[in-house]
């Protein structure tokens, strides 16, 4: 066995997707997403943005109120299957 799939063996099966509820500001309904985890924070928030029909300002996703790096993957930014994101716009209120 190589160092690489001794590795891959031990983390266990990769997940495909993560399914994560988004909730947004003047919104009632939570939204679900299925993302890749290696997909940019600021694109699923660009994604959501535009399925709560948001269409102004720079979005951004929060985590238990702390604001995720729209630079990370979702993975690197902590983003875990079953998790609860909040929409938000990283320059002021969405």
């Amino acid at each position: 066995m190589t160092p690489e799939t001794e590795a891959a063996a031990k983390q266990g099966p990769k997940k495909e997707k993560l399914k994560v509820e988004v909730f947004a500001p003047r919104k009632r309904k939570p939204k679900k997403f299925n993302w890749d985890p290696e997909m940019l924070v600021g694109e699923a928030a660009r994604e959501a943005a535009e399925k709560f029909e948001y269409a102004a300002g720079n979005p951004g996703l929060s985590k238990h109120n702390e604001v995720l790096d729209n630079n990370a993957t979702l993975a690197a930014a902590g983003v875990e299957d079953g998790d609860e994101l909040t929409l938000t716009d990283v320059g002021g209120g969405v």
